[in-house]
């Protein structure tokens, strides 16, 4: 497929070279960027980009260009993967996916870990799931080098459009599309930003399942992971920046299952399995893993979270 490339940053970048890996012809169009670092044949306008009639657009710029982008895939005839989240602000204008491949950044869901927790929870290896704790820890001066961290768009949508929109999707994975119970959030003072550095979002899903999402991203150290209780036992997911693991026990404490793993690793490999799930999706003509639909459900829930 000719795969179309918007927005030419970081992770425009990794989803092009990956995207080449995986033997598609790229195009690249970015408003700033003009330089040789940039192999594949470089657009220089967005009426260019479009005449070139690409198969599939990857939208990776900043959130509050989405929207506009999405639908302009939409009227172009062209499958679309955007990056989270799908705005910074509320959308009433939703294009929708009859006929249409789209997909929303949810990189997490092809990570080991979580596919592991989802693949132990249907075979209810923990019985029925009563509570489950989600957890995001990082330090926003720390991400990337060599780039003012309040330049970044996290510094304006804050903690929970930004790394939310992935842990509020992997909670739905996992338990089934929930509703929000409760929220809480303090803006993120410590590193001079007036935006929400610090929430907690209690979720309620299918079953009474009840699961409690923290967010920060002005702590010292990093740290992500997942608890889950069941009946039964009980599963964790632990990754420290530099290597994790998963594993589920029984109600003795006593280890049934565990995997261990480097973390850039499997991070490389989670961006692979998700554009090759994106672009089997479009070459299939078949609904994607987080499609416009699902991810709106994902997105209102933000924008309730960050309202209370």
């Amino acid at each position: 497929m000719k795969v179309g490339v918007i927005g030419l940053g970081s992770i425009g970048l990794r989803r092009a070279r990956i995207a080449s890996d995986l033997g598609h012809e790229i195009i690249g169009y970015d408003l700033f960027v003009r330089t040789e670092k940039w192999r594949p044949r470089l657009i220089l306008s967005m009426d260019e980009f479009w005449s070139e009639k690409p198969d599939a657009v990857l939208i990776c710029t900043p959130p509050d260009s989405h929207m506009e982008l999405i639908i302009e895939a939409k009227k172009h005839g062209v499958h679309c993967f955007c990056e989270k989240p799908l705005s910074d602000k509320r959308q009433y204008l939703v294009p929708k996916a009859d006929g249409w491949t789209t997909m929303v950044a949810c990189n997490w869901r092809f990570h080991v870990g979580p596919a592991k927790i989802k693949y132990w929870l249907q075979g209810r290896t923990i019985g029925k799931v009563i509570s489950a704790l989600l957890f995001h820890y990082s330090n926003l001066p720390e991400w990337g080098s060599g780039r003012d961290y309040k330049t970044r768009y996290t510094a304006k949508t804050g903690v929970i459009l930004d790394v939310g929109s992935h842990w509020i999707d992997l909670a739905s994975m996992f338990f089934g599309p929930p509703v929000l119970r409760g929220a809480a959030s303090v803006a993120a003072e410590s590193i001079g930003l007036e935006c929400d550095g610090n929430a907690e979002i209690i979720l309620q899903h299918p079953e009474s399942v009840l699961s409690s999402v923290s967010l920060s991203m002005v702590t010292p150290r990093p740290s992500l992971g997942v608890h889950i209780e069941g009946m039964l036992g009980s599963i964790d997911w632990w990754d420290d920046g530099d290597t994790g693991g998963v594993q589920v026990t029984d109600l003795r404490g006593m280890m049934l299952n565990r995997h261990t793993y480097v973390t850039t690793d499997e991070v490389e490999l989670m961006y692979v399995k998700e554009m090759e799930s994106f672009f089997k999706s479009c070459e299939k003509g078949e609904v994607s893993v987080n499609p416009l639909r699902s991810a709106l459900v994902t997105f209102n829930i933000l924008m309730e979270a960050k309202d209370v």
